[in-house]
């Protein structure tokens, strides 16, 4: 993932390619699980993310919309941090 680009728009483009795959690919249609695009997206997170990565790996991984919350939380910490320099 481009460091450039926002939590919400990498889960946005993820459900848009998992639906592209699904529909061209049988055997890839587990994509269309939430649960298996949050694991794609927490994989491509830059280096910054890995502490708030291993804390979601920790947890219960079926909840995938706090998962998103809690990475969208690290995203605008980040860039106050990045601001703050």
């Amino acid at each position: 993932m481009p460091a450039d680009t926002s939590i919400e728009k990498a889960w946005t483009h993820l459900a848009k390619l998992a639906r592209k795959i699904a529909a061209t690919q049988n055997d890839m249609s587990g994509l269309s699980k939430p649960e298996r695009r949050f694991q794609a997206l927490l994989q491509s997170l830059p280096d910054e993310y890995t502490v708030i990565r291993d804390a979601i790996d920790a947890q219960d991984k079926s909840d995938v919309e706090r998962g998103l919350q809690k990475l969208q939380e690290k995203e605008a910490q980040l860039k106050t941090t990045e601001a703050a320099l």
